[in-house]
């Protein structure tokens, strides 16, 4: 079985200015076209799920109880398209955790759950540590551009880069 892997902040949930972050469900507001993104995944039989650093939690700025809320809406606001499985990473970047991107530890805890092919799964992110995670993985890489990350794109090498979530259909 294939993947395909979204990073939540910036593919999933609109790409907020760095240092911004999502910290209250009515924050979070959805791309456009990931609905479709999902869906065309769906129909090629991929596993869709999200793969998202969330280290406000570690920081002390959020709780897991309301970063549930938060996921609970982005649940709510997909349907009916769904995401089949949520990996996230709730530790701060001074605790060297191996599941946080750039490190693989969440898409190689998701083969390992799901019975994936790693090789034929696709990972989309807006991020260096996106595409660090993906490559470290050997998972194909799609950096999503925005209006927040052109420093980002210079630091990497994805597979694909992409302007919009639709451009990332015919690579599916």
């Amino acid at each position: 079985m294939k993947a395909l892997f979204l990073d939540r902040d910036g593919v999933i949930s609109l790409a907020l200015p760095r240092g911004v972050y999502v910290l209250h469900p009515e924050e979070l507001w959805l791309m456009p076209e990931i609905r479709e993104l999902i869906r065309a995944a769906r129909e090629r039989d991929y596993l869709v799920a999200m793969i998202s650093n969330q280290s406000v939690v570690g920081r002390g700025m959020l709780d897991l109880a309301r970063l549930e809320l938060i996921h609970a809406k982005m649940h709510t606001e997909l349907l009916p398209e769904r995401l089949d499985a949520l990996y996230y990473c709730p530790h701060a970047p001074e605790e060297g955790c191996v599941c946080r991107k750039p490190a693989p530890g969440m898409l190689l805890k998701a083969a390992q759950e799901h019975g994936l092919h790693l090789g034929d799964s696709l990972f989309v992110g807006d991020n260096v540590t996106d595409v660090l995670a993906g490559t470290a993985a050997g998972v194909r890489t799609v950096f999503l551009n925005n209006a927040h990350n052109a420093e980002e794109r210079r630091r990497c090498q994805p597979n694909h880069v992409v302007d919009s979530l639709g451009a990332i259909i015919p690579l599916l």
